[in-house]
């Protein structure tokens, strides 16, 4: 309680009072422990009192302090603050703003603790305030309140603030606790480039490999709010934007952000021009991307330009850091329209001996050409072209070691002249190969390539092959069907090497009740049955799909003559029924119905075992019974060419048809 109390005293009496005055207040202030900053203002009879100052530097640098036996500020005339369940035991700081701040972060910590009446403040808050008039008469308007935006949960502020001015900052404990507690003030103060009239002037790269960088950040940027708001990215998140300008040596400029990090990494760029004679006040949007790459075409040489990089998150408090970069791309390729088509070597085989190489990098699009039937939309904005003359009635068009931003290309392969161009194939199965047929020997054909991605910036080097496909397998037909070893057992000690590549459709054969529309490449087997069960392995398949189906059937090649025994999609399968010294013969062919789908693979026909000894119950073996369960005897099994035991009656746990295979034991019960 502060009670007034006057007196009337001089000379050498009031010399004396004040002496003792001064020893009654340093004993109480001693006994009780009261923290010097205990009010905003110096007490004049307790020199290095009042509020302490606290130095707002970039990095935070803790000041100890504590609260404990504080008094309530109220009593000097100073209103509660608005949050953190104040009660009083507060104590004060200060902090005179930096040159250049905008805005200042206060940061605290609970501890280290002081001993049993000192403990480390667990749940403090804290409030600032801007002032007017001098100690003791201050008039004050807080700014701001924290309770628990720091950790354990104490207090964190950061307050919009006037380079220069003094802030004065009050912490207590949240609901009257008390305790030590760390305290700093950092300054925040925006990048030089945080205005456009500061835009940093960089260097342009003479190409795209970004040799020359500039280091950016939007820390403590600020929203530059008379400039036009930008074109993309979501709406207000230019609220941490900073500026760059650099002066265009070529039509095409491409400007990319680099090793991005911190806070958000979703990023926008803005890419303005001005009049020759202007300034800030006068841009123009001439391209805006979400992304960490613009690039801008149409550019006049010798122009300065400005670049505005923001997150694309609305955040103040962004941290995000960044290389900042202007390249310049290459002229377009050579072969970047039809009538530039670069003529290409035929290989005599499809192993690829003769390859060209190809880039798409600052290829523009063909927008007067057709659009691929394979393509992704606008995919076509950086196609170049090649050409080559038929050798065969059928090529094969492949892209090798693709590298780049992206490895997703698309193949179009057309007939005619460049002035009317008609697409005769497109990848489908594989997107960096194209089977084309139907060709004229002779005749020139016209190769587009492309990236599968309709972002301008997303380029790929490569090579390209010509290839010419082999003859037609010599089993390509039924009449000429490869003869099978039949196998003693299912081992498959004996295979036949086999291919699709080049094969044909058989016309005179009957279609199959499985994957018909699969056979445009189908090839032919025959074996002689010495059982009348056989299995059909398809073994070792090799190439752009593994999806393969085999018809076995009887009778002789011919129209009408041939009758389907069995059809089977898998790749392993039992043909049962057969008639032992009869020649079956064995269709195989890949599942896709596309032209160009290709395998490699072996083929063998197996035969199973002869049925077990106790394949009927007639020939159950007798099992030992053990003496408990541990079954220290037991008995070896096989159903290995097992048969059905059709008279005897259907198990009733069994799944439809799964005793087809059954095997039988019997036992002497020796326990009920």
């Amino acid at each position: 309680m502060n009670i007034p109390y006057f007196f009337n005293l001089t000379g050498k009496a009031f010399k004396k009072f004040l002496a003792f005055s001064l020893v009654v207040l340093l004993s109480i202030n001693a006994t009780a422990q009261i923290p010097l900053n205990d009010n905003p203002c110096l007490n004049p009879s307790f020199p290095g009192t009042g509020a302490i100052n606290l130095t707002a530097s970039a990095a935070c640098n803790f000041t100890s302090s504590s609260n404990v036996d504080a008094s309530n500020s109220a009593t000097v005339g100073i209103p509660d603050p608005t949050c953190g369940g104040y009660l009083d035991g507060d104590v004060w700081f200060t902090t005179v703003v930096p040159a250049g701040a905008t805005s200042i972060t206060i940061t605290t910590a609970g501890g280290p603790a002081g001993g049993p009446t000192q403990p480390a403040m667990i749940d403090g808050a804290l409030a600032a305030y801007t002032v007017t008039g001098t100690c003791p008469s201050l008039t004050m308007t807080q700014i701001g309140c924290n309770d628990n935006n720091g950790p354990s949960p104490m207090p964190l502020l950061t307050v919009n603030v006037t380079p220069g001015s003094t802030i004065y900052i009050r912490m207590w404990g949240f609901a009257g606790e008390t305790g030590t507690f760390r305290i700093c003030a950092t300054a925040n103060i925006p990048p030089a480039n945080n205005e456009c009239i500061n835009a940093q002037t960089t260097t342009v790269n003479p190409d795209l490999l970004c040799g020359v960088v500039a280091a950016g950040t939007c820390a403590n940027s600020t929203l530059s709010t008379t400039l036009p708001a930008p074109g993309c990215g979501n709406a207000n998140t230019f609220d941490d934007d900073v500026w760059y300008k650099f002066v265009a040596t070529s039509a095409t400029h491409r400007i990319s952000l680099l090793n991005v990090i911190g806070s958000s990494t979703a990023m926008v760029i803005n890419l303005y021009s001005v009049p020759p004679s202007g300034d800030c006040t006068n841009l123009t949007q001439v391209n805006c991307a979400v992304g960490n790459t613009l690039t801008a075409g149409s550019l006049t040489i010798g122009a300065t330009y400005y670049v505005r990089v923001f997150t694309n998150v609305i955040n103040a408090a962004s941290n995000t850091t960044f290389n900042f970069c202007v390249g310049t791309p290459p002229p377009p390729p050579a072969n970047d329209e039809c009538l530039g088509a670069i003529s290409l070597p035929v290989n005599p085989d499809f192993n690829c001996g003769l390859v060209s190489s190809g880039t798409t990098v600052s290829a523009t699009q063909s927008p007067t050409l057709p659009i691929p039937t394979c393509a992704v939309a606008n995919a076509w904005n950086d196609d170049v072209w090649y050409s080559f003359v038929a050798t065969n009635t059928s090529h094969r068009v492949r892209l090798l070691n693709i590298t780049g931003a992206t490895t997703d290309m698309t193949t179009a392969v057309y007939s005619g002249t460049c002035a009317a161009l008609v697409q005769i194939g497109c990848a489908t199965i594989d997107p960096n190969v194209v089977n084309v047929t139907g060709l004229t020997v002779g005749n020139t054909y016209f190769v587009r390539v492309m990236t599968g991605s309709a972002t301008a910036t997303i380029d790929a080097s490569f090579q390209i092959c010509v290839g010419t496909p082999p003859p037609p397998p010599a089993n390509d037909e039924c009449p000429n069907a490869v003869a099978l070893t039949v196998n003693p057992n299912y081992a498959c000690g004996v295979v036949t090497a086999a291919t699709t590549i080049s094969a044909t459709t058989t016309t005179l054969a009957p279609a199959p009740t499985c994957s018909a529309t699969g056979i445009n490449d189908d090839v032919w087997f025959s074996f002689v049955a010495t059982n009348p069960t056989h299995r059909i392995s398809l073994l070792n398949i090799v190439g752009n799909t593994t999806g393969m189906t085999s018809v076995v059937y009887s009778g002789v090649c011919g129209t009408g003559s041939l009758t389907q025994v069995s059809c089977n999609a898998s790749n392993l399968y039992n043909v049962t029924g057969l008639t032992a010294g009869n020649t079956y013969l064995i269709r195989v062919f890949t599942t896709v119905a596309t032209v160009g789908t290709e395998v490699n693979f072996n083929i063998c026909v197996g035969t199973p075992p002869p049925p077990p000894a106790n394949d009927e119950c007639t020939g159950a073996i007798p099992l030992t019974v053990n003496a408990n369960q541990l079954c220290a005897v037991t008995t070896a099994g096989s159903t290995a060419g097992a048969t059905l035991s059709t008279t005897l009656p259907t198990p009733t746990c069994s799944t439809l048809g799964g005793w087809d295979d059954d095997v039988w034991y019997s036992f002497v019960a020796v326990s009920n």
